[in-house]
């Protein structure tokens, strides 16, 4: 699990699955966040493509801290989603009522 900042654009790679998400490097993810400014713009863009595995705990903690930036004020938006990974997060985020199905919430079609 690693982390790149750029400007309001933050690229996940690696591993994001349970053995990949360490207790030790959550702190990563509360990092990035606290190095982004509040610019000229709100959107927060999530660069997925390059996370190479993820399963229902990688999935519930992105979510997790896709609504920790949504409570600084950002409007953060996954994009390079492998499809695999698309329906994934949408399926659990379907199922856990944390999206209404008729909204994007975030997810880019780029």
């Amino acid at each position: 699990m690693r982390l790149r900042v750029s400007g309001a654009r933050i690229q996940l790679e690696g591993n994001w699955t349970v053995t990949g998400v360490k207790l030790g490097r959550i702190d990563i993810l509360s990092g990035a966040l606290q190095q982004l400014e509040m610019g000229d713009t709100r959107t927060l863009q999530i660069d997925c493509q390059h996370i190479t595995a993820i399963d229902m705990i990688g999935e519930e903690l992105l979510e997790a801290w896709f609504q920790c930036a949504q409570h600084r004020g950002f409007e953060p938006i996954l994009i390079a989603l492998p499809d695999k990974l698309r329906q994934s997060i949408r399926r659990l985020w379907l199922r856990y009522g944390k999206m209404d199905a008729s909204r994007n919430y975030g997810f880019a079609d780029h």
